[in-house]
């Protein structure tokens, strides 16, 4: 009987073993033919002031050679990102020898428009290329912390609510407000609010971000609402250099007693006059 339970335990044990064997095997097997795409579909560049930050898109083979390849790159004309302006990269990627990945650096550089926040797509245009992920989203943004001085965004602004609800309706009642200077950065300016006293709010302009001072303002549901930064990421934004428009985003929340208690994430354009 001891013999038997030997004898089957060994058969047991070469059975597990090749199994495992074959499925490490399989893991690295692939016979369809040679391919490329991307590891991810999507990738960022955040820098501050003028200087330029790189990140690596890569490129990844479906086998490997003993031979360098060179695979052919190309940026999409839907790219709001300018080549050779916006950023810089090279047209090929090179998968070395015997390996089944390559890399190829974008760069941005300052511009008005890494400012303002662009894309730059780019597509996979060799034959290689696999019929998923063969495109690469680049986000590209910068930001600039210069001081904002006067006169710069003081004066008269045409002001319109472009995203974002709290259930009212538009939070501010006036269509123009005026912008006075309150020290480097600072900005403050009167508006009605709801159908209560006018609001004085002060926004701060700081490295490309425009945020707010917390304000509270009473209602007569209960309590007060509350007027505060906008979650990170999606802060309003502003071009130093230019200061013919901006937009302020910031959160509204309504308190507990009045009907449409809730918090909501509110966008305004302000466009000077």
């Amino acid at each position: 009987m001891k013999k038997i339970f030997k004898t089957l335990l060994f058969a047991c044990t070469v059975a597990l073993v090749s199994v495992s064997c074959d499925s490490d095997e399989n893991s690295h097997s692939y016979n369809g033919p040679f391919q490329t795409y991307y590891d991810q579909a999507n990738y960022s560049i955040s820098a501050m002031d003028t200087d330029n930050n790189t990140t690596n898109l890569v490129v990844v083979a479906t086998t490997a050679s003993s031979t360098d390849r060179q695979i052919s790159l190309s940026v999409d004309p839907t790219s709001t990102a300018v080549l050779g302006d916006d950023f810089t990269m090279a047209s090929t990627v090179t998968i070395p020898a015997n390996s089944y990945t390559g890399t190829v650096a974008v760069t941005s550089n300052f511009t008005a428009n890494t400012l303002a926040g662009v894309q730059a797509i780019i597509n996979i245009t060799d034959d290689s290329a696999a019929q998923f992920k063969n495109s690469a989203v680049v986000n590209i943004q910068h930001r600039s912390c210069d001081p904002v001085d006067a006169p710069a965004f003081t004066g008269l602004y045409a002001i319109e609510q472009v995203a974002g609800s709290n259930g009212f309706g538009d939070s501010f009642n006036d269509a123009q407000v005026e912008l006075f200077d309150n020290g480097t950065d600072s900005r403050v300016f009167q508006v009605g609010y709801l159908i209560g006293a006018p609001l004085v709010l002060e926004l701060n302009f700081d490295c490309s971000f425009v945020t707010i001072e917390p304000t509270e303002a009473p209602v007569t549901c209960g309590g007060a609402i509350t007027l505060s930064n906008a979650p990170a990421g999606s802060e309003g934004t502003y071009m130093p250099a230019d200061d013919s428009e901006f937009y302020f985003t910031y959160t509204e929340t309504i308190p507990e007693g009045c009907s449409v208690a809730q918090s909501a994430v509110i966008t305004y354009k302000f466009t000077k006059i």
